[in-house]
């Protein structure tokens, strides 16, 4: 699953997807590449409970999930996963056999939530992420991503979503996750067809001090992806490209925008 805007997506696509390696790994599978943004891309989504770009799905004939590859962290790492879910290693009797023989292993108690959570069992996955819901340290950063994705992407629950991610950014004020979680709560309240209040946050997060380009940044990506009006993103990828005139990503936002 992918998307022509991912970053990581482009980057699996030429360095492993488009070469040898590629024919290698699928020398006894089918591979099929799916774009995130079309009907049958947001249909596999909520099928699967894609919550995260690119998501590499491992399967039987039968649709039953073997296990996937979230990112792309490079050509090696992703080549060996692949191969370790192909070899059943990334699968949920896998992630609680781990989880068994390290009961304190806050990241085998994720990997499996997040396991229960893409296979529907919602309830089960919601009991093991919760106790890491308001804790303000990275495992707590990767519980709410978790559910917080779940809710917005693959279960388009988006009043949810949106209250969720307003908490996120408020419990990691000050801290590195914070953007990314005010970024997805503007994503939620665009879907409730609530553009105002989504660049509202933007607004006030620009507002805020100390002055920071950041927050103008996220905005005008927001802008593009989301198809805002053209004269509104180029007002802004201006007053953007005005304070960082080399940035490589406004320009290909700008590009983007006039297409």
């Amino acid at each position: 699953m992918y998307a022509h805007w991912c970053t990581p997506c482009n980057a699996l696509t030429n360095e492993v997807l488009e070469t040898d390696d590629a024919k290698t790994m699928l020398r006894e599978a089918l591979g099929l590449r799916v774009n995130f943004d079309t009907p049958e891309g947001q249909r596999l989504t909520k099928r699967f409970s894609v919550l995260n770009l690119p998501t590499t799905l491992v399967l039987r004939y039968t649709g039953e999930e073997l296990g996937r590859v979230e990112g792309y962290g490079g050509r090696k790492e992703f080549l060996d996963t692949v191969r370790d879910a192909l070899a059943g290693k990334l699968g949920l009797d896998a992630l609680l056999e781990r989880l068994r023989r390290q009961p304190g292993n806050v990241e085998a108690q994720l990997a499996v939530a997040q396991a229960l959570l893409v296979r529907g069992r919602e309830a089960e996955a919601y009991a093991r992420l919760k106790p890491y819901l308001s804790r303000g340290d990275s495992h707590g950063a990767d519980a709410m991503r978790i559910w917080g994705r779940y809710l917005l992407r693959a279960k388009k629950r988006y009043v949810e979503a949106s209250a969720h991610f307003l908490r996120a950014a408020a419990i990691f004020k000050g801290q590195k996750s914070a953007p990314e979680f005010l970024y997805w709560a503007a994503k939620a309240f665009h879907e409730r067809k609530m553009r105002d209040r989504a660049i509202a946050l933007f607004t006030s997060w620009i507002a805020a001090k100390p002055p920071s380009f950041l927050p103008l940044r996220y905005q005008v990506d927001f802008l593009v992806k989301f198809n805002y009006p053209v004269e509104q993103c180029r007002a802004g990828l201006k007053l953007a490209l005005q304070k960082k005139p080399t940035e490589s990503w406004l320009h290909y936002l700008a590009a983007r925008n006039e297409r």
